[in-house]
């Protein structure tokens, strides 16, 4: 489901580029709120720890940014992901089972993924980030973020890649 990196990247220099990838979300009083996925602005050797255990073929790198809770959801193409929070906000991130009837309802830029509604739900485990932490995700399993101040960026390692082959290669930094 889950797990923390051992290292901190309290020291990561990363900007959110120009370029955006995609972005799940409202738009309220002409203000966007969710999350939005960028090129990434970094040098990837202050993270060559991770990536060079991956197969580079296998990965893409962007830079997240959340301004607004994001409902449980699956996400869409890919199936894990290393978060290295440049700015935590204090989100809670938490993965949910879906209840017996729950309707799965796909956004119109989804081909893969889905969101469920909150009452839906019921949650499995959760963890709360901190600035410089790096967690791996499996986000082929319904999960949400919520309950935050602020903005919450991370740069994000991208695989569809299974979570436990990635637990696996990684290894010794868990």
């Amino acid at each position: 489901m889950f797990c923390h990196i051992k290292k901190s990247f309290k020291e990561l220099n990363a900007e959110r580029g120009k370029d955006l990838y995609v972005r799940f979300g409202v738009v309220a009083n002409g203000r966007f709120k969710g999350i939005s996925y960028n090129n990434a602005l970094i040098d990837t050797s202050s993270i060559s720890e991770i990536v060079s255990r991956l197969p580079e073929d296998k990965i893409s790198i962007q830079f997240m940014s959340i301004n607004h809770e994001v409902p449980p959801h699956v996400d869409n193409g890919i199936n894990t992901v290393i978060n290295i929070y440049t700015k935590a906000g204090g989100y809670t991130t938490t993965f949910h089972k879906a209840k017996e009837g729950a309707s799965k309802h796909r956004l119109p830029n989804q081909d893969s993924g889905y969101v469920c509604a909150w009452h839906e739900v019921d949650e499995v485990d959760s963890f709360v980030a901190e600035d410089g932490d790096a967690w791996v995700l499996n986000v082929s399993e319904l999960h949400s973020v919520h309950s935050g101040e602020g903005d919450r960026s991370a740069v994000c390692i991208n695989t569809a890649l299974e979570y436990d082959e990635v637990v696996k290669l990684l290894g010794d930094l868990l």
